[in-house]
């Protein structure tokens, strides 16, 4: 009987990719890869990269990470990127390299805001655990979860992408003033997430009816949100107090409308309509792109940037007098 000496990768195509990992590289990618979606497509990736036969060598998985990490830019997002006829020889202490880099101390500087969606994703995991839901007419637990699991799925960057702008909305509104904002999953291209905030007010005779009222409205904006966005299939909603209130609390709505009737579709017309939510005239859309390790500009730099933007700006006032006179002669 010959003998088969202990191998990663495919050793058996019916079982799929062996993935082995040591203590130490354990760690260290789930350190760096802290999301559910940036672990998983690491190791996806990952597969890909090995079985192409272009790893020629590597010094250990943290060094592999390091390539990983190191082919993110401004165009592309971490991954193994090399020339159809490159073999890869990955040395020891490129791991070690990248988080020497100021790009990548900067990235985790601003990563630090996104981990308020993970602190959101396990404060309503405890409640769905532990069945502490003040009100809920989900039947069971994978049902309770679903609107969890859609932040959940939100890669590192994501979730930065969208603390930023919620905290952004938040930091906008006075104390007594409502405020709504729309955001699209950076990372899966059906959902979208409605984000409300609705101050307690004196005319509510109690905390109840203003919560109720609150659920109310978060409804009625998640489903204009699918008329506006017709694309987007999944809707979660969130309602929140204002920072700072007592006795704060939140809800959240999970609406899948790839089961919508025609029914369905009236209902939201019909609330969109008498509300007013999330009409095209009344919507700003602001585009933006986020960096997974952004590169801080200096003063210097900033300060040259500056004189060439006020060199560009005489430049074309000359010009455009030079054609006034131009015109004037004729």
């Amino acid at each position: 009987m010959e003998k088969t000496p202990f191998q990663v990768g495919m050793v058996n195509p019916e079982k799929g990719f062996v993935h082995v990992l040591d203590d130490v590289a354990l760690d260290t990618l789930m350190r760096e890869l802290d999301t559910v979606h940036d672990f998983t497509t690491y190791l996806s990736d990952k597969e890909d990269f090995v079985l192409s036969g272009k790893l020629g060598y590597a010094a250990g998985e943290e060094e592999i990470l390091g390539f990983y990490l190191s082919g993110s830019n401004k165009d592309r997002q971490p991954g193994f990127y090399s020339e159809d006829s490159d073999i890869v020889a990955v040395d020891e202490g490129l791991y070690d390299y990248i988080r020497s880099l100021p790009q990548y101390r900067r990235g985790k500087e601003v990563d630090a805001n996104s981990y308020f969606i993970d602190r959101f994703i396990e404060h309503f995991g405890r409640h769905a655990q532990d069945k502490t839901w003040h009100f809920c007419n989900a039947e069971d637990f994978d049902s309770v979860t679903l609107g969890i699991r859609e932040f959940a799925s939100e890669s590192r960057i994501g979730r930065r992408i969208l603390a930023d702008a919620i905290h952004e909305k938040v930091r906008s509104l006075k104390p007594d003033q409502r405020g709504v904002r729309l955001l699209f999953s950076p990372t899966t291209p059906e959902t979208m997430y409605v984000w409300l905030v609705v101050p307690v007010s004196e005319s509510f005779k109690s905390y109840q009816e203003y919560r109720d009222y609150r659920a109310g409205l978060l409804i009625a904006y998640c489903k204009s949100a699918k008329l506006l966005k017709p694309e987007r299939d999944i809707v979660v909603g969130v309602a929140t107090d204002p920072p700072g209130n007592d006795g704060s609390s939140e809800d959240m709505v999970y609406i899948d409308t790839r089961q919508w009737s025609e029914e369905d579709y009236a209902e939201a017309h019909k609330v969109r309509e008498e509300f007013g939510f999330f009409k095209e005239n009344s919507v700003k859309e602001t585009r933006g792109t986020s960096f997974q390790y952004p590169i801080e500009e200096n003063k210097k730099d900033q300060r040259v940037k500056r004189e060439k933007y006020k060199k560009r700006k005489a430049e074309r006032k000359r010009k455009n007098n030079a054609r006034r006179k131009g015109r004037r002669r004729k």
